[in-house]
């Protein structure tokens, strides 16, 4: 299987972090069909933003954001 490289925009990885925030006050819809829909792309590159969005959380948890503090 060959990956395809996919950059996802920060409007895409900024829509995953606030579907988390929804998630977290209601039942929301699985996010894969959520950025299929909102942003017209594949399964695999809605993976590939997911992924982004999770590196970001991971990236502001190391420098001492509010996450990390916990």
């Amino acid at each position: 299987m060959v990956a395809l490289a996919y950059t996802p925009t920060a409007e895409q990885v900024d829509a995953v972090h606030e579907w988390r925030e929804r998630r977290k006050h209601s039942k929301a819809r699985a996010i894969v069909p959520v950025l299929r829909e909102a942003f017209g792309i594949s399964a695999g590159q809605a993976v590939a933003v997911i992924r982004a969005a999770n590196a970001d959380v991971l990236i502001y948890q190391d420098a001492g954001g509010a996450d990390a503090a916990s």
